[in-house]
């Protein structure tokens, strides 16, 4: 079996099969295929369908990818309130398109436009004169859930209900409280940054007064107060927003993904975006003011359980070298002194008083180490490797550790600067992630429970942090990204990435 870069979800699917040669085409891709999202009346569309996974390829095969469209937004009191969104194609592998949202309807007939059904289904409609409950959209198992239900009348308001996402249903509406939500789409990370695709369009209500609900995390679209409903963001399979008219379907995306060792397409239509993500590492040059620093008021530990890990290969292990230290300098450091791997806490900002160059653990230069600081209730562990080299006890809790310096310390200062790479840096809040010695992550790391920070160091967004927060960090200096990576040997760090906003093809 070949050598070369596989994310984890390639590891667990593809090395089973024991068919990847190097040097030859991938006969096994990752795709996500994102359908365009369903137009709203006054209840939300549908996403588009989502779906990721693996698929096999033939070699000098030309493979179609179909971007589908969103659907167009529909007018109120219409019983053809809105269209659904298309459907978006990757060779054997078919998204549909999200459902329309339903709309109420008084023309004489006391009737209604029903929410139709697709990838995630539109929301139902929005009730006049019906007793019963609505039904809406449903969706298609694997690709996303159903639009909301409305559950019963009302003489003044005639409330549009959510649509499905992929990751959740739209919400109902029990006409007895203001949410009518579209449902939250689903997160990949397929391009080398986490990015939430598919949420369903928000609903609103008939006479459009009030906004009472908001679209789906993943691109779907907002509910307005009057006028038009906001449209499902472009390329991410969002549905429309309720309104009058509803808003429009955001368009859907393609993407395939495969390990480097293996060649680059030989050719392509549709001008995809072609990259290479992966999870390298940052370099620092040992000099002061060359570090990254933020505020994450998310990863104060206060006295709760926490688990801050990640990888360092040093260039000297002479003197001093801070690899992550909070942005309160005393509160809790991890630092290689002469050798030694130790690490610092405190609980009163002015002294290290819980512990204080604490730690047994060895390093030498060129050679990637794990490390993990972890407190266990009243223990506070250094592990090396996996292997416990220190411990510390206290029930106070850590001063207020509310941001990180990575590579140095004191912020812009950068002062006691780290030299060599650092990568996969995760912070977990509220978890012991380990209580004992353990063999350490042989693949980049991912979002967990209580992941409050993680930095994979993809090449695509070297500095993002992949947990989902919006922590934006600020450069002291100008880390770079480098190649270097603890998953080098036998794993590899970069992935070939094509991106299709636009119709195309592909050909291995």
């Amino acid at each position: 079996m070949a050598s070369g870069l596989f994310t984890l979800r390639q590891q667990e699917n593809a090395l089973p099969k024991a068919a990847w040669t190097a040097g030859g085409v991938t006969p096994l891709v990752e795709y996500l295929v994102v359908a365009g999202g369903g137009g709203a009346a006054n209840s939300g569309g549908g996403a588009g369908g989502f779906r990721t996974g693996y698929v096999p390829v033939v070699a000098r095969t030309a493979y179609t990818v179909t971007i589908g469209g969103g659907g167009s937004g529909g007018p109120n009191e219409s019983l053809t309130p809105a269209t659904s969104g298309s459907d978006s194609v990757f060779g054997p592998i078919t998204s549909t398109g999200g459902g329309k949202g339903g709309t109420w309807y008084s023309g004489g007939t006391s009737t209604v436009a029903y929410g139709a059904a697709g990838g995630s289904g539109g929301g139902s409609a929005g009730q006049y004169t019906v007793s019963s409950q609505v039904n809406g959209g449903q969706g298609i198992a694997g690709q996303g859930n159903a639009g909301g239900d409305s559950m019963g009348t009302s003489s003044t308001i005639y409330m549009g209900t959510g649509g499905g996402g992929a990751g959740t249903s739209g919400s109902s509406n029990p006409q007895t409280s203001n949410t009518a939500n579209g449902g939250v789409g689903a997160a990949s990370e397929i391009t080398g940054s986490r990015t939430m695709y598919a949420g369903g369009g928000g609903g609103t209500s008939a006479n459009g007064s009030t906004i009472y609900s908001t679209g789906g995390y993943g691109g779907g679209g907002l509910p307005v107060t009057s006028g038009t409903g906001g449209a499902g963001t472009v390329n991410t399979g969002g549905g429309g927003g309720g309104g009058f008219p509803g808003g429009a379907g955001g368009s859907g995306i393609v993407v395939v993904s495969y390990p480097d060792i293996f060649p680059a397409a030989t050719a392509t239509t549709g001008s995809p975006t072609i990259s290479t993500s992966g999870s390298g590492s940052l370099s620092f040059p040992g000099t002061a003011g060359t570090n990254l620093y933020w505020n994450n008021s998310n990863a104060n530990t206060a006295s709760n359980n926490f688990t801050l890990e990640g990888w360092f290969y040093p260039n000297t292990v002479s003197g001093l070298g801070n690899i992550i230290r909070t942005n309160n300098n005393v509160s809790l450091a991890i630092l290689v002194s002469s050798g030694v791997l130790l690490f610092y806490v405190s609980s009163n900002g002015s002294s290290f008083d819980i512990a204080s160059a604490v730690g047994t653990g060895s390093v030498s230069t060129s050679t990637w180490y794990h490390f993990a600081l972890v407190r266990n209730s009243n223990t506070f562990t250094i592990y090396l490797n996996g292997v416990a080299s220190g411990t510390a006890t206290s029930a106070s809790g850590v001063y207020n550790n509310d941001g990180f310096n990575i590579g140095a310390e004191q912020n812009a200062s950068g002062l006691t600067p780290f030299n060599g790479y650092i990568t996969n840096v995760r912070m977990v809040v509220g978890t012991a992630v380990y209580t004992a010695n353990f063999t350490p992550p042989t693949a980049p790391l991912t979002p967990i429970t209580n992941t409050k920070f993680l930095l994979n160091v993809n090449s695509g967004s070297l500095y993002a942090d992949t947990a989902g927060f919006t922590n934006t960090p600020i450069l002291a200096g100008t880390p770079t990204w480098n190649a270097s990576s603890p998953f080098a040997t036998g794993l590899g760090y970069k992935n070939r990435t094509y991106t299709w906003t636009s119709s195309g093809s592909i050909t291995f």
